[in-house]
């Protein structure tokens, strides 16, 4: 390549070094808008430079990237696609945030409904912590008459005693 640095070198001679044949590179220079410079007498003549782009055209080629995506690595997308890329680009994105948006408002909508149970839950909580109260007080209560019942009936068989002892002194 060095000697190249200095050549201008002929189509047949740049298809020699790029393994490209002279009609690839012709095609290449209208399809990606290459400005490949001209003699005075107008044929094409190739420097380090155009033999770097070819280079780098064929090595993306050879892993299969679009003619298009190789404008885009280039940076040489007429402006026309350019506007058309990004025209599709945006209205990608824009359906993308739409899709977002429902798959949003759908999250908005199950957190609302797991909110409301949860409200729900902390309510029959109150609820069951109410009736067990109620529960406790009754059993308390139920607990509380039984033991008069039983110190009445303590307290009658003491008075009971208490006659059954005198009555066996006298």
């Amino acid at each position: 390549m060095q000697d190249v640095i200095q050549e201008r070198l002929s189509i047949s001679e740049a298809s020699e070094v790029t393994g490209y044949p002279p009609y690839v590179l012709r095609f290449y220079e209208k399809e990606f808008n290459l400005k490949i410079p001209r003699t005075d007498n107008n044929q094409r003549y190739y420097t380090e430079k155009e033999i770097d782009l070819m280079n780098k055209i064929k090595q993306l080629k050879e892993r299969g990237v679009s003619n298009n995506r190789i404008k885009q690595e280039l940076g040489i997308i007429p402006k026309a696609e350019k506007d058309a890329a990004k025209s599709v680009s945006e209205q990608y994105i824009l359906r993308e945030l739409e899709s977002i948006k429902g798959e949003l408002f759908k999250l908005d909508l199950i957190l609302e409904n797991l909110n409301q149970i949860k409200e729900e839950i902390d309510q029959f909580k109150q609820l069951a912590s109410g009736k067990e109260n109620d529960i406790l007080i009754v059993e308390n209560a139920r607990l509380k008459m039984k033991l008069k019942e039983k110190t009445y009936e303590l307290v009658e068989i003491k008075e009971k005693l208490s006659k059954g002892g005198r009555h066996a002194r006298i």
